[in-house]
């Protein structure tokens, strides 16, 4: 989903966040769309095997201080408190 990957895309190395990618069709295609660099970062996975797919329903999925967050329609309006606590763990 995109607001996923775009909070995906501002928080690289986030100390509290990790980035998994799961359900991807193109693995080239996101490679090129997020940066060739992005996937080497220490909190980015690629779920090649989708350990996630029963668990989720879009990519990426964000997992912060244990917690599967799933960025959909719902959470829309909770992004801005979202990025907010991400910058604070950033620091």
């Amino acid at each position: 989903m995109k607001i996923g990957k775009e909070l995906a895309a501002k928080n690289p190395n986030n100390p509290c966040l990790d980035i998994v990618f799961t359900k991807i069709q193109s693995y080239k295609s996101l490679k090129i769309e997020m940066g060739y660099d992005f996937f080497d970062l220490a909190n980015v996975y690629v779920d090649s095997i989708e350990s996630f797919s029963d668990i989720v329903s879009s990519f990426p999925v964000l997992i912060l201080n244990d917690s599967i967050l799933e960025i959909n329609a719902y959470y829309l309006s909770k992004t801005d408190s979202l990025t907010e606590v991400l910058q604070q763990c950033d620091h």
